[in-house]
């Protein structure tokens, strides 16, 4: 009796107690911390936003491959341009080789008529004369022939015979001195170099007798010009000399075959050879001709300097400090014709047949450098741009889709009575990450709350039903 007299009491005690128990608080949200922000639409960084770092992965994982591509194709380029060099040096070299070679080809074929007459037992001093006259004016490209003979040996009643014929020249000052004029043939000089220059004492007779073949002779001054000579001599059918022939070409001429640049930037008709009256072609580079021992025989860059002197010598080569470098460097690598790298220009060279002379070919490395890198910087800078507009239309549009879930994200918070805490710190993808984890962590307090609220919803209801 007294026991079920206390259990209705104690039932009573609960439930005053219960009722009262103050309501739980409503949780207030907590404040932001220093660099958070609570305003889910707010715009990132872009030094932190997905797209910068998306950017440079892409562009720089394509800026290596550019940059490989970009090499082969820089390379590719250069090699090009140097194939431009050589293959223009060779026209260079058709176009003065061409003009050479004729003229030791006619003085050797001076040479064996003049010992077929001597087998003949012709002495007549004109025949000889006429014979080299006929040669002279069949070959246009020499400026004198001559034929030379030993003591006796083709005219036995002349010691020294060397019927000379030469072609005035208007630009030579002083060559009218040469000999006197041809009749019937306006233009024409006609010489015995025995007679105005006694031609056995001299180089041009000497030197190719003591070779025993014929020879270029080291190029010389002629008046205001400097001139060359192909000399041959030649010998009866016992080996014993009978004279020499020889033919005239100017250097000076065959230098203003070269006055062009190496790379033209836009050909005219017969630019690639000099010749006819075209404007001179702009471009890059200029050529030389330089003798095995040095001279300087051409120099179109600056006329000037290759021109003989007053005291009969030719200008050197080293008197040029980049060209005379360039000399000293192609003669040490002991080849007929190549290409090097020299102190910021391409040298590109070749020797001169039939001559002993070098044709070179130089043009500033520089531009070529320039050439082959401004393609591949252009491409660069486009698949840069094209890269940063991909990129940038991609985070737009995930930017898009991603801003409603976060501000969704945003307003559950709130009604869960907390507050949606973002850093500028972060990028598009982590503040998604940090809204959803949030959210989550809403749905466990939520859940929990739930579960106490029915715990006590239960507890309550029994209770009740033992007060009964």
């Amino acid at each position: 009796m007294t026991s079920k007299t206390a259990a209705p009491q104690n039932k009573a005690q609960n439930q005053a107690q219960n009722q009262a128990k103050p309501p739980s608080p409503k949780r207030e949200p907590k404040p932001p911390k220093s660099g958070e922000t609570a305003n889910t639409s707010g715009r990132v960084s872009p030094l932190k936003s997905v797209g910068t770092r998306l950017f440079l992965y892409v562009f720089g994982s394509a800026l290596v491959g550019l940059g490989v591509l970009g090499y082969f194709f820089y390379t590719a380029r250069l090699a090009g341009a140097r194939d431009r060099i050589l293959e223009s040096l060779g026209e260079s070299y058709a176009s003065i080789s061409t003009r050479l070679t004729p003229v030791e080809t006619s003085m050797k074929d001076l040479a064996g008529s003049a010992r077929l007459l001597h087998r003949m037992r012709v002495t007549d001093p004109n025949i000889y004369r006429q014979l080299v006259f006929e040669k002279f004016k069949n070959l246009d490209l020499a400026l004198s022939v001559g034929l030379g003979q030993a003591p006796n040996r083709l005219v036995p009643n002349l010691k020294w015979y060397y019927p000379f014929f030469y072609r005035d020249q208007p630009d030579i000052e002083g060559d009218e001195e040469v000999g006197t004029e041809v009749p019937g043939n306006p233009g024409v000089l006609f010489a015995d170099l025995f007679k105005s220059d006694n031609y056995p004492e001299r180089g041009y007779y000497q030197e190719p007798i003591a070779a025993g073949k014929g020879i270029w002779l080291e190029p010389y001054r002629f008046f205001s010009i400097t001139m060359t000579s192909y000399i041959v001599p030649f010998f009866d059918d016992k080996g014993d000399l009978l004279g020499v022939a020889g033919g005239d070409v100017s250097v000076t001429t065959l230098g203003r075959e070269l006055d062009r640049p190496v790379i033209a930037e836009s050909r005219e008709s017969g630019a690639t050879t000099g010749r006819g009256n075209q404007e001179k072609a702009s471009g890059l580079g200029y050529f030389a001709i330089v003798s095995d021992k040095g001279s300087l025989l051409a120099y179109p860059k600056d006329p000037a300097k290759a021109k003989a002197r007053e005291d009969e010598s030719l200008p050197q080569v080293q008197e040029i400090a980049d060209l005379g470098a360039a000399f000293e460097r192609l003669k040490s690598l002991e080849a007929k014709n190549g290409i090097f790298s020299l102190g910021g220009d391409i040298w590109a060279y070749r020797r001169l047949t039939p001559t002993d002379w070098w044709l070179i070919a130089s043009v500033p490395e520089s531009a070529i450098v320039l050439d082959a890198l401004l393609p591949v910087g252009i491409t660069v800078g486009v698949a840069a741009l094209l890269l940063a507009g991909a990129t940038l239309l991609f985070v737009n549009q995930l930017n898009q889709g991603l801003q409603p879930i976060l501000d969704e994200c945003g307003k559950l918070s709130q009604e869960g009575g907390t507050v949606l805490v973002l850093s500028d710190e972060q990028d598009e993808i982590q503040r998604l990450e940090s809204a959803f984890f949030g959210l989550l962590e809403q749905i466990r307090r939520n859940e929990q709350r739930i579960r106490d609220e029915v715990a006590r919803s239960v507890q309550a209801q029994e209770e009740l039903k033992l007060a009964a």
